[in-house]
């Protein structure tokens, strides 16, 4: 494979001891490939290698004459630095038929970070489904140069003709961006069938005790197989989009199985509501369901033991703490403690969920705590519990 290194840059991050390569890489080659592998060398005076990584480009696929953006990080590296080198190492050759989409108009805001929110859409105007494999929102300074990287944590990975994904990104602070550049890895893919889940509890804003929004829903699984969920929960105010979410529930759906969830960070929507008159019911929630991610899993989960110790409302939120104990034969792997409130007449008050150990051996135990955050007035004493912890068999 022949490459092209372009446009890298040393740049000093917001801490010091901290660096942050970026640059480009181009296809020069005559053939398409996949999965390229860098490796990017922080070196100090006299050419002293201080630090080195292995990062992906930002776009899996990459056809030829096309161009890809990359970032490296370097933390703690207390030694003066003074350049840095970047090299391809690997990749695969690929066929794959590029579909040309493009972001839309972009909405910055700050972060409560000091970095930036970057809220968009990405349509499919062309004719054909696509996959998305990889974006990347590449920051440019006042001289046009890049200086950062902003890949999206919200984004659908496949779409119809004329369905459109929303996009958010989180810029780093101290990062210069007078301009942002966007890159799609778009490739043309057969149409996918609709995924059986729906939202039995359409998904809603409420508000905290300290008045600040969060989302309260359910997704359940209509199907007869076990399935992950993936979707993104789209927050709207008179048609604008100002908050958008990846949900990302950790175990597999069972057949018919509902699953309360919220979602209580809402990057940038503090920032585009300020100034502006609204009420809960003036957000309009939309629930996206990704395909391509909500895959069918063979694997039931297995139900573990589980002792609750307390239930303790503090501040607008209420803890559960208790252990998780596996009482199956065998090892099981991401034990997650799924946790729901609803009110006698069956309406969803609170919900939540929380990984309690990466895994547990036969007969060990692992002790938690739940946080669920609870609508402003929660009444609590007519309340019912439902408290369950599940894993999937070890490998």
């Amino acid at each position: 494979m022949t490459t092209e290194i372009q446009e890298l840059r040393l740049l000093a991050g917001p801490q010091a001891g901290d660096w942050r390569v970026v640059g480009l890489v181009a296809n020069r080659s005559s053939f398409a490939v996949r999965g390229v592998a860098l490796r990017v060398v922080l070196e100090g005076a006299a050419g002293t290698v201080l630090a080195e990584q292995l990062v992906p480009l930002a776009l899996t696929n990459l056809a030829p004459g096309e161009v890809s953006p990359f970032t490296a990080r370097f933390a703690e590296t207390w030694v003066s630095a003074t350049s840095a080198r970047a090299e391809v190492i690997g990749y695969r050759a690929a066929r794959f038929t590029r579909s040309s989409i493009s972001a839309g108009e972009l909405q910055r805001v700050p972060s409560i970070e000091g970095g930036e929110v970057i809220l968009g859409e990405l349509t499919n105007s062309s004719g054909t489904p696509v996959d998305i494999d990889g974006m990347a929102l590449l920051a440019l300074d006042a001289d046009g140069r890049p200086s950062g990287l902003a890949v999206p944590t919200v984004l659908l990975s496949h779409l119809e003709p004329g369905q459109s994904s929303p996009i958010l990104a989180l810029l780093e602070p101290g990062i210069e961006a007078v301009e942002l550049s966007s890159f799609v890895d778009a490739v043309a893919a057969a149409a996918m069938a609709p995924v059986p889940l729906s939202f039995p509890e359409p998904p809603t804003v409420q508000l905290d005790a300290q008045g600040d929004p969060f989302v309260l829903g359910s997704i359940k699984n209509e199907g007869s197989t076990y399935r992950w969920a993936s979707f993104i929960v789209r927050v709207s105010l008179v048609g604008e989009m100002v908050a958008a979410v990846e949900v990302l529930p950790p175990v597999p759906l069972g057949p018919g199985e509902t699953r309360p969830f919220s979602v209580t960070d809402l990057p940038g929507l503090a920032a585009l509501l300020e100034g502006r008159e609204w009420i809960p019911e003036d957000l309009e929630v939309e629930p996206v369901v990704d395909p391509r991610a909500s895959s069918v899993n063979r694997v039931r989960t297995e139900v573990l033991g589980l002792e609750l110790c307390s239930f303790e409302p503090i501040g607008g939120s209420l803890f559960l703490r208790g252990r998780v104990t596996n009482d199956r034969a065998a090892a099981v792997e991401g034990p997650v403690v799924l946790a729901s409130i609803r009110t006698t007449e069956g309406r969803l008050v609170a919900a939540g969920w929380l990984v309690a150990a990466e895994a547990l051996e036969a007969g060990a135990s692992a002790d938690f705590v739940l946080a669920l955050t609870l609508p402003r007035g929660a009444d609590l004493a007519m309340s019912e519990y439902d408290v369950l912890a599940v894993a999937l068999p070890g490998q």
